[in-house]
């Protein structure tokens, strides 16, 4: 199939649950917003791969996860550098847009 690129839409997250976890100093600290990676895609489409797991150090553009949508693998890529803070799927997961792949702070 043909490989291809898109944009991630981010949005900020309203209100956070569950403990912040702690990052070490020598790694990239956090960008003090958290923003939170979603498919692209209307519908329903399946994670392939998740490429970081909570506490990786991403680079703005940086695939983060792949998705399978229109017989096609598409790459997600991180909106921001920053460190993953939560990965909400994982492989063989079905998402759509409106819920968050990850988050990134």
């Amino acid at each position: 199939g043909k490989m291809r690129t898109f944009t991630v839409t981010i949005e900020p997250i309203k209100g956070s649950t569950g403990a912040v976890k702690p990052v070490p100093a020598e790694e990239v600290k956090s960008n003090g917003t958290e923003q939170a990676v979603y498919s692209t895609f209307n519908g329903t489409v399946d994670v392939v791969d998740v490429l970081v797991k909570e506490g990786d150090v991403v680079a703005k553009g940086g695939v983060v996860a792949r998705i399978e949508a229109m017989k096609a693998t598409h790459d997600i890529k991180s909106p921001v550098a920053g460190v993953v803070k939560k990965v909400n799927v994982k492989i063989g997961d079905e998402v759509d847009s409106s819920n968050p792949i990850m988050i990134i702070s």
